[in-house]
C-alpha cells in the first residue's frame, strides 16, 4: 500500500509530499466493579498524506497544502482520486513560498520499543490488585476500561526522510463512587501513559479514592480573598504548557508572544526562576517521537535557561519566514522546580485545587483557572473540602508569584512539578 501511494504521488506535478503510516494494535478491557465484563482486540491502519504545491499569482510565490486520510482498503483508483482531490485543494492555500524539510542523514534517537499488550498481559494479576484491592477508604472503584496500544509510526518524505519508530500508549478511564452527606458522588477521570506503570496507576487510584470520600463531605465553597493557591495534577502541565506556546515560533511570527531570545520572560525579582527543556524521546511521554511533523530530526534543546528565552520551538515554515534555524518542534518538556518541597507550601493558610470540573488555560491572553469540585481549604489550622467554587488568573500577572515544588511527578508528555503555589498577594 505504501508503495502504492508513494508511486502515485510521483507521478503528479507537485512540490514535495510527507506520507505518514499509523499503524496499531490494541487490547481493551472493560470491567463492571471488579469484574471482567468485556474484552477486545482492535487493530488499525492509516495513512496521511500531506501534498504541496508550488504556484505564483501577480509574481509572488506560494507553496499551498493539503491533507488526504487514505485507509488501508482503498483501492488504487480511490487512493489517486483523493490524492488529486487534495492537490486541487493544495492550490487555494496561499502560505507564502517555503523549501520543505531535508534531513542530512537518517541516524536518529528512537525511542524504546516498548509493548504494553505484553506488560498488560504479563502483569494482569498486579494492575488489578493495583486497581481493585481495598484501600480502606469508604469509596469504591465502580467501573473502569483500559487501553493498551502498542503501534508504529512510518514517515516518508519526498525530500529523503524514511524513519520508523514506535509509538505506545496506555489509557486507562476509572469511574469511583461514594455515599456522601446528602448525595451520592461520583468522579470521572481519564489517564493516559506512554507505558503500563503499576506503582503509577496504583498511586492514582489511591489518590481518586480519596478525593471521591472528600468530595462526599465536602461542604459549598465560600468566598476566599487573596490565599495563597496550590495547584495540583493534570492543570500543572497544563498551565506550564503555556511557557512551551509563548516560546514556540508561530507564536513570536504572529506577534501574540512576549517572548524575546536573549531576554527574561518573568520578572528579575520572580520568586521562580524558569528552567524548561525540550525532550522529544522522554521515555514515559505519549507523543515522544524522533521526528516532528515536518519530518525534522529532533534533538533535546533548552528552551528557557534562568527564565531567559535561548530558543524558540520551530516548525519548517515559520523559522523559514524568521529567517531561523529550524530545530524542530517536539512535544514532551521537562520543567525544573525549586528548592522548596511541596511541604513547605503547607505552612501558611491555603486554598489546595484537587479537582477541576474543567480547567482553561489561554497560551495567549496568560488567563487561567476554571470551577472546581473539590479543593482542600486550610484556615487557621482547619482543614476543609469544599467545592462549587472557581478561580480566575492571569499567567503574566501571576507568574513572578509562583513557586514550583522540588518534588516531580511524570504526567501525560512531561516531567513537571507535583504542585505550583502562586502565593497570595502582598
Amino acid at each position: 500500500m505504501i508503495d502504492t501511494i508513494i508511486q502515485i504521488l510521483k507521478q503528479k506535478d507537485i512540490a514535495g509530499w510527507i506520507l505518514k503510516q499509523e499503524k496499531t494494535k490494541s487490547e481493551e478491557l472493560f470491567f463492571v466493579k471488579d469484574k471482567l465484563d468485556q474484552n477486545r482486540l482492535c487493530e488499525t491502519n492509516e495513512y496521511h498524506v500531506t501534498v504541496y504545491v508550488d504556484f505564483e499569482e501577480d509574481g509572488e510565490r506560494y507553496k499551498g497544502n493539503a491533507e488526504a486520510l487514505i485507509s488501508a482498503g482503498d483501492s488504487p483508483a480511490e487512493i489517486e482520486a483523493r490524492l488529486d482531490q487534495v492537490i486541487r485543494s493544495a492550490r487555494f492555500v496561499k502560505n507564502r513560498w517555503y523549501p520543505l524539510a531535508t534531513n542530512a542523514s537518517q541516524d536518529v534517537e528512537k525511542p524504546e520499543e516498548i509493548s504494553n499488550i505484553a506488560i498488560l498481559k504479563s502483569q494482569y494479576d498486579a494492575l488489578h490488585e493495583a486497581i481493585f484491592t481495598d484501600y480502606g477508604t469508604k469509596s469504591k472503584v465502580n467501573s473502569v476500561e483500559i487501553f493498551a496500544v502498542d503501534g508504529t509510526i512510518r514517515l516518508v518524505t519526498s525530500t529523503g526522510t524514511d524513519v520508523t519508530f514506535p509509538s505506545n500508549r496506555f489509557m486507562f478511564e476509572l469511574v469511583t463512587d461514594c455515599q456522601g452527606n446528602e448525595e451520592s458522588v461520583e468522579i470521572f477521570n481519564d489517564y493516559t501513559f506512554g507505558i503500563l506503570d503499576i506503582d503509577q496507576i496504583r498511586s492514582i487510584v489511591q489518590e481518586q479514592l480519596r478525593n471521591t470520600e472528600a468530595r462526599g463531605i465536602a461542604v459549598k465553597a465560600p468566598k476566599l480573598d487573596n490565599i495563597n493557591i496550590i495547584l495540583r495534577g493534570a492543570a500543572v502541565e497544563e498551565l506550564l504548557q503555556c511557557y512551551i506556546t509563548q516560546a514556540t515560533d508561530e507564536a513570536v511570527y504572529n506577534r501574540y508572544s512576549r517572548a524575546k531570545r536573549g531576554e527574561r520572560f518573568n520578572a528579575p525579582d520572580a520568586l521562580q526562576s524558569l528552567n524548561i527543556r525540550m525532550e522529544p524521546n522522554l521515555s514515559h511521554a505519549v507523543s515522544k517521537a524522533p521526528l516532528d511533523r515536518d519530518g525534522v530530526i529532533l534533538h533535546p534543546y533548552t528552551l528557557y535557561s534562568d527564565s531567559v528565552v535561548e530558543n524558540f520551538r520551530t516548525t519548517q515554515q515559520i523559522s523559514s519566514y524568521m529567517g531561523e534555524k529550524n530545530i524542530g518542534c517536539p512535544t514532551p518538556f521537562v520543567v525544573e522546580g525549586s528548592d522548596t518541597s511541596y511541604d513547605d507550601f503547607l505552612k501558611e493558610d491555603y486554598l489546595e485545587i484537587v479537582v477541576f470540573s474543567s480547567f482553561i488555560s489561554s497560551p495567549v491572553e496568560g488567563d487561567f483557572g476554571g470551577e472546581y469540585r473539590l479543593a482542600k481549604l486550610v484556615q487557621n489550622g482547619k482543614a476543609t473540602y469544599i467545592t462549587g467554587g472557581s478561580i480566575s488568573e492571569n499567567l503574566f500577572e501571576a507568574q513572578n508569584r509562583f513557586i514550583f515544588s522540588k518534588e516531580s511527578e511524570h504526567r501525560q508528555n512531561s516531567i513537571t512539578p507535583k504542585a505550583i503555589l502562586i502565593r497570595k498577594q502582598d
